[in-house]
């Protein structure tokens, strides 16, 4: 976390004696990448960049007012007190990932995957588009995330670990379902769904 003194960028003037905004640059892992921009600023927009250690890659910024939220060198309108946050991950999101080469990875049961540079947006070999995050709430867990699942419509939570078992949530789901991998072929996907209320338990096709 470097802190800097920056002029103003034009925004409302930023000098010595109007910077009582203060900006909190921080990382979502410290040993994963580092940052720079944190500092008192007045009413005025401050050049922010993230960069991520040898192994990772900068995901994106989370935070009010940022310009791009997806390129590791932005600004933020700092009109207040703020904190952003930059978030890096492994390369190829998992510890285990295996680089099978033009954008492909592959990583154990959870299987072949494509990453779209710039973006959190994945092409899975079964699951078909999907949005993936790390779980946040659960950060001791680096094999936990929260995934979009676009085909089924829901957001799943998942250990990799218990792929292809994961929980989802949305209208239609609020349980563990199960992705039958075998029978489950792009754009097709069979899942089990396991309903804590047992109304909707039984096989389910998107």
């Amino acid at each position: 976390l470097n802190t800097q003194s920056t002029e103003s960028n034009g925004v409302g003037g930023g000098t010595s004696s109007n910077r009582s905004n203060l900006l909190v640059v921080t990382e979502n892992e410290k040993s994963f990448g580092d940052v720079t921009g944190s500092g008192f600023y007045g009413n005025e927009y401050v050049s922010i960049q993230a960069t991520a250690f040898n192994g990772y890659e900068f995901v994106r910024w989370d935070g009010d007012g940022i310009t791009d939220q997806y390129s590791e060198q932005t600004e933020v309108l700092v009109n207040q007190n703020k904190t952003v946050t930059a978030h890096f991950q492994k390369l190829g999101v998992f510890e285990d990932s295996v680089n099978a080469g033009n954008g492909w990875w592959s990583s154990g049961d959870f299987g072949f995957f494509f990453k779209v540079d710039g973006t959190e947006w994945f092409f899975h070999e079964t699951l078909g588009w999907i949005l993936m995050r790390q779980a946040e709430d659960n950060r001791n867990e680096k094999d936990s995330f929260w995934i979009w699942i676009d085909q089924v419509g829901t957001w799943a939570w998942m250990k990799k670990s218990k792929f292809p078992h994961m929980y989802a949530q949305s209208d239609e789901f609020n349980g563990w379902i199960w992705i039958d991998k075998e029978l489950s072929i792009y754009p097709k996907i069979i899942l089990y769904y396991f309903d804590p209320n047992e109304f909707k338990t039984g096989w389910k096709q998107f």
